[in-house]
C-alpha cells in the first residue's frame, strides 16, 4: 500500500471538491452522479496525476463529465455537502493509496454503501476508514492473510482502548491539503490532439485560434485540441479564459457545448 504524499492529498481535496459541488450543480442523484463521475475521463486524470499538472478547478472537471455522458436528471435523492465531500476524499484516498483505478474503486464500494458508512466512520483517519470498510466487506481485495490479521488486530485493539481515535475527514481533508487542487502549472495527458503548434505568447494563440474558427458559425473543444495540438485538460483553460475575456461565447451545456466568435470582434 503507497503511502499518501502531497499529491495525494491534493488530488484528493479536488475530487472532494468536485463531488460537494455536483450537489448544487449536478442534475442527477448523488449516487447517479458518483458512479458517472467514476467512470469518467475526468476520473482518469485523476488517477494518472495529470490534474495536477492542469490547474483545473472543480466546475471544470463537472462539465467535462457533462460533456462526455450528457446532462442528466435521473434520480432525485442528493446526499449532503459534507458526505459527498467524505465520499469523494475516501474514493481519491483509497484509488491513491492501494493503487486502484477510479473504476475499480467504484466496483469495490458502491455510493451507498460509503454513504451509509458515513456516521460511523467520517471522523476517522481516511486509512482507517477504508480499512474498517474493506474489512467490515470480509474479503478485502488483494490483501495476503498475514495483512487482513495485522488490519483485524489493529482494529480490535482501537476498539478495546478507551477514548482512542484520530482526526477526523475535515482535518486529513480541508486542513493537511494546502492550496487548491491542479495547483502545478502547464498540462499534461488528456485525450488525442494533432501536432502541437508553439506560440510566442497566449494573446499569438488566441488570434490564432480567432483566425482558424471566424469563418466557421460554431466550433466544438475538440477542434481546438486538433488545431493547435493541446490536450483536452489544456483546451478547457484555453477556452474558459478566452469566454471569461469576452473573445468567445459559450452555448449549450453538456454534449451540446460549442463556441462562437462575437460579431463585435
Amino acid at each position: 500500500m503507497k503511502t499518501i504524499d502531497r499529491d495525494g492529498l491534493l488530488l484528493c481535496e479536488l475530487q472532494a471538491r468536485v463531488f460537494e459541488l455536483s450537489v448544487d450543480k449536478a442534475g442527477e442523484s448523488s449516487s447517479v452522479f458518483v458512479r458517472r463521475f467514476m467512470n469518467s475521463d475526468a476520473a482518469g486524470w485523476l488517477d494518472s496525476g495529470a490534474a495536477l499538472w492542469s490547474n483545473l478547478q472543480p466546475e471544470d472537471l463537472l462539465n467535462l463529465v457533462e460533456e462526455q455522458y450528457g446532462i442528466s436528471s435521473y434520480g432525485t435523492r442528493k446526499y449532503t455537502h459534507d458526505e459527498m465531500y467524505w465520499m469523494g476524499y475516501l474514493y481519491r484516498y483509497y484509488s491513491y493509496t492501494y493503487a486502484r483505478s477510479s473504476r475499480q474503486a467504484y466496483k469495490s464500494i458502491k455510493p451507498g454503501e460509503l454513504r451509509d458508512s458515513y456516521r460511523a466512520y467520517h471522523t476517522l483517519d481516511p486509512a482507517q476508514a477504508i480499512e474498517r470498510l474493506l474489512e467490515a466487506k470480509g474479503s478485502p481485495e488483494n490483501m495476503d492473510i498475514d495483512r487482513q490479521y495485522e488490519i483485524f488486530k489493529r482494529i480490535r485493539e482501537e476498539d478495546l482502548s478507551a477514548g482512542s481515535g484520530s482526526g477526523g475527514m475535515k482535518s486529513a481533508g480541508r486542513n493537511h491539503a494546502s492550496g487548491k487542487g491542479g495547483a502545478k502549472a502547464g498540462t499534461k495527458g488528456g485525450s488525442k490532439a494533432g501536432a502541437r503548434r508553439r506560440f510566442a505568447s497566449a494573446r499569438e494563440r488566441e488570434a490564432y485560434l480567432l483566425g482558424v474558427f471566424r469563418s466557421r458559425g460554431d466550433f466544438i473543444r475538440k477542434d481546438v485540441e486538433e488545431a493547435i495540438g493541446v490536450s483536452q485538460p489544456a483546451a478547457v483553460l484555453i477556452l474558459r479564459k478566452m469566454v471569461e475575456e469576452g473573445q468567445l461565447v459559450k452555448e449549450g451545456a453538456g454534449r451540446t457545448v460549442r463556441y462562437t466568435i462575437p460579431k463585435s470582434l
